[in-house]
């Protein structure tokens, strides 16, 4: 599932897809859910495996995580 998202997230930065913010923002929740189910997490350690994930590609900021995890919590 991961993998999905972070390709579409991937091809809307790239400029591939027309993807509006709020989509984005969107579509990064089943990214983090999924990260969450391999197990307990962290902030930090979140946003290092969605870098590892996308191959470094993706760089979120604790300003794009902490309002998503926020929401769900």
């Amino acid at each position: 599932m991961y993998l999905v998202a972070i390709r579409l997230l991937l091809l809307a930065k790239e400029g591939w897809l027309d993807i509006d913010k709020d989509l984005v923002a969107a579509s990064a929740t089943p990214l983090v859910l999924t990260i969450l189910e391999e197990g307990e997490s962290y902030g930090y350690a979140i946003l290092k495996r969605v870098r590892e994930l996308s191959n470094g590609e993706m760089e979120w900021t604790d300003g794009m995580l902490y309002p998503l995890l926020h929401r769900l919590h």
